[in-house]
């Protein structure tokens, strides 16, 4: 062991040898370290839960990621001490992770050519029905325009389908089942 705190002696402790019969000797940083070891077990334990922790060579990225949870751990511990309210350490970080991304959130701007990046679209957030998509021929004649989901999918092989029905507030044309659904539930469909 290696301490700068402590000075090379040895301490007796409460144990006894049972073939000598006498106390038991140790160095005075191990007792020191068995004294206050359980907050520091309670600490890596609370850590592990909700760890950020991913796997990577470089070892300062570790190093960086578990001082960011140290820190985020002693901030959940003053605040239950501050506020006197009770908060498990998980619903903490993601609050906190919450407070942040809403204080310092900047909208992602998209490259020429492509769609743009939408990082909250409003079909996710606002309440959206379906209508039929509005005639533009004769009187009569069943207007229909091609499924934006079917035809832009990551989960299953793009085809080409179209659709009687549409979003009127996204402006997109949509199955009723299930890309209706998906369209406005899925970030990623």
């Amino acid at each position: 062991m290696l301490s700068s705190v402590h000075k090379p002696t040895m301490k007796e402790t409460e144990r006894f040898d049972h073939a000598s019969g006498q106390k038991k000797v140790k160095p005075e940083c191990i007792i020191d370290y068995n004294r206050k070891k359980g907050s520091v077990d309670k600490t890596d334990m609370l850590m592990s839960f909700t760890d950020s922790m991913r796997k990577s060579v470089k070892w300062y990225k570790k190093f960086f990621f578990h001082l960011l949870d140290m820190a985020v751990l002693n901030a959940h511990v003053l605040y239950q001490k501050r506020s006197g309210q009770i908060i498990s350490f998980r619903k903490f970080k993601q609050n906190l992770t919450k407070q942040l991304v809403e204080e310092y959130h900047t909208p992602r701007t998209s490259l020429p050519g492509r769609q743009p990046s939408v990082d909250y679209p409003t079909g996710l957030t606002e309440r959206h029905f379906p209508h039929l998509v509005p005639q533009t021929g004769a009187q009569g004649s069943r207007t229909q325009r091609k499924c934006h989901v079917c035809r832009h999918t990551a989960r299953k092989p793009s085809q080409r389908k179209d659709t009687r029905y549409m979003c009127l507030e996204c402006d997109v044309a949509l199955c009723i089942d299930p890309c209706f659904k998906d369209y406005h539930t899925l970030k990623r469909y």
